[in-house]
């Protein structure tokens, strides 16, 4: 697969890790853990559209952004 192809492919896929304790890193905030696949993937043009989708992310899982 090209790398732009599988590229796009890793944007519509992710690992969802079972262990927690070994999946997340304890100094890092919520926002960063959450916000780092879209600083990864470029999703966001700046930092305050990028807490707009951690918020929006939280939220869909029940919890409330800060």
């Amino acid at each position: 697969m090209p790398d732009a192809e599988l590229r796009a492919t890793r944007r519509r896929m992710q690992y969802v890790f079972q262990d927690p304790y070994a999946s997340l890193n304890p100094r890092m905030t919520v926002r960063e853990i959450v916000g780092e696949g879209i600083t990864i993937f470029k999703l966001a043009r700046n930092r305050v559209e990028s807490d707009v989708l951690v918020a929006g992310a939280l939220e869909k899982v029940g919890l409330r952004p800060i």
